[in-house]
């Protein structure tokens, strides 16, 4: 048996002790608790060594998280995926029912898709009778709300804001109903408020519309700039298929502008927005090859980023730069490096992209980094990962340059 980085009597203990805290401190420590986790240190015979721990004492929350995280992963190579899944989701159920508050409940390892009848159809029953029990816990409306955010628009737009209300502190709440906003927004395309009558064609339309008109009276800028942020991620998703729909843009830059105003601490509001405006002149003016490769502006903007990282080095003396967009730069790339999910932002359900601006030199290797935008508990591991990339030799294709593009990764739970 591996040892925990807390051990499971302490940690029985301490959840104890946590049950005379506010909600919000209550989650907060939950969630401090499973940091540290090693995530792909269970294997087949050490989960059929927690299954009978968890038969002697069912209260080993430790326990059960890490086998959901095993079966939700390497389980399911190791069994299979109907018989990981199924042993997953049934303690997920027992979580559900038993501790709605723990941090995994509303985690995206612990929903499962609306097709998945025999495991959403009892967690689902189950969440309600949870919603019904406790009414005025913020939390448990917060993981309630992010289990249907994915399914029922209205079911967990309604727990979310109850959630904020309650707990107008919980952070978390108002950021996971910009989500909601924002994909929602970005589903349907649908930007304008004034436009009920498009609410009447389709359901994403309805609910795009019901967020407009919420975020249009809206003055919580973490509410308007976590929906921005959303936007901004669906704007990617969207680009790298080769769509580029500046209608992700726009309402982006607006709610950001709202955000920075009504907040007095708005720096990653700042930072996005600025990530925004260049993203547009990046993908405005792409440049492959020629001559004067990227104009002086856009070297100066690429040069002095958006997020507090040292600027990129200077060219050296002789060697061209180019700036090239990210998905042509992916043909070239000769190695990829996965990043480690850092383990407590897995199992805090903390997801998204990590975006840098890199610097390739001549010879394909990555020789410099710059944060344009991640959430704080990726960046590290994501950052080791990228500056792992090795790409081909740039003289054959470009000539004696070095280039600039972009370099994202993703962290995305199972």
């Amino acid at each position: 048996m591996r040892q925990f980085s807390i051990p499971t009597r302490l940690a029985g203990f301490l959840l104890v002790g946590l049950t005379v805290l506010s909600a919000q401190s209550r989650h907060q420590m939950v969630s401090d608790l499973l940091s540290g986790w090693p995530m792909d240190a269970v294997d087949a015979a050490s989960a059929r060594s927690l299954e009978q721990e968890l038969a002697a004492n069912p209260e080993s929350l430790i326990a059960r998280t890490d086998l959901i995280l095993y079966y939700a992963g390497r389980g399911k190579d190791e069994l299979g995926s109907p018989e990981a899944n199924r042993r997953r989701y049934g303690h997920v159920l027992w979580v559900v029912e038993h501790h709605p508050e723990w941090s995994l409940a509303g985690a995206p390892q612990a929903i499962p898709e609306e097709t998945e009848t025999g495991a959403f159809t009892p967690i689902s029953t189950a969440w309600d009778r949870q919603i019904a029990r406790f009414p005025d816990n913020s939390v448990v409306l917060l993981n309630a709300g992010r289990f249907y955010a994915n399914h029922d628009f209205t079911r967990a737009e309604a727990l979310l804001r109850q959630s904020a209300k309650l707990d107008p502190n919980l952070q978390a709440a108002r950021e996971e109903l910009g989500i909601l906003y924002g994909r929602t927004l970005a589903a349907a395309r649908v930007f304008d408020p004034k436009r009920p009558q498009e609410a009447a064609s389709n359901r994403a339309a309805a609910n795009a519309f019901d967020a407009t008109r919420e975020l249009d009276s809206s003055t919580d800028s973490v509410l308007l700039g976590s929906t921005a942020a959303a936007l901004l991620d669906a704007g990617d998703a969207f680009y790298r298929r080769g769509e580029i729909d500046s209608d992700f843009d726009q309402p982006a830059e607006l709610l950001l502008n709202r955000a920075i105003s009504f907040s007095s601490q708005a720096g990653e509001w700042r930072r996005n927005l600025a990530l925004l405006r260049h993203q547009r002149r990046f993908r405005e003016r792409i440049v492959i090859g020629g001559a004067g490769g990227a104009d002086s502006s856009e070297s100066s903007a690429l040069l002095t980023g958006a997020a507090g990282d040292p600027p990129l080095p200077q060219p050296l003396p002789g060697i061209g730069r180019l700036l090239v967009s990210a998905p042509q730069m992916e043909s070239y790339l000769k190695r990829l490096v996965l990043p480690d999910y850092p383990v407590s932002a897995r199992i805090a359900g903390i997801q998204g992209k990590v975006v840098f601006h890199a610097l390739i030199g001549a010879d394909g290797a990555v020789r410099a980094l710059q944060l344009m935008r991640g959430h704080p508990a990726l960046v590290a591991a994501a950052r080791e990962a990228a500056r792992q990339y090795k790409f081909a030799a740039l003289q054959p294709i470009f000539g004696n340059v070095e280039v600039l593009t972009n370099i994202e990764i993703e962290f995305q739970g199972t």
